[in-house]
């Protein structure tokens, strides 16, 4: 039989920062169809991705942005005795990282769809 890994939960946490703070997020963990331990990748969306961690140390990664833009961060496993073989990408966390609030605030709006106006970037 040949062995498949269930994609993580999407990443949770702080999904607004500050350019240069740190953003920690969590995801729920994937699982061997052979039972065989895991490790996990964060892709951070800005270009950066974490080594492969273990299981005890990727389920929970913080990161550094260090330019403002709406970034995709997901998370993926794989299998610790053959590393080949992969889960899929989970789904993703959109984080908005910003170099002021007013800013933030208008790219979300942005990325969601919602007219960007002077009205709404002010309130």
């Amino acid at each position: 039989m040949a062995e498949t890994i269930t994609k993580p939960g999407t990443p949770t946490g702080t999904a607004s920062v500050k350019v240069g703070g740190s953003t920690t997020l969590t995801t729920t963990g994937a699982t061997s169809s052979l039972g065989h331990a895991l490790e996990y990748r964060w892709t951070w969306g800005d270009g950066t991705t974490s080594t492969w961690l273990s299981a005890a140390e990727g389920l929970v990664e913080a990161h550094t942005y260090s330019t403002s833009a709406i970034r995709s961060a997901t998370v993926q496993a794989r299998c610790a005795a053959h590393p080949t073989i992969l889960s899929a990408a989970s789904d993703a966390l959109a984080v908005a990282v910003y170099n002021d609030e007013v800013a933030a605030v208008a790219k979300v709006a942005e990325t969601v769809g919602l007219a960007r106006t002077t009205e709404a970037v002010a309130a």
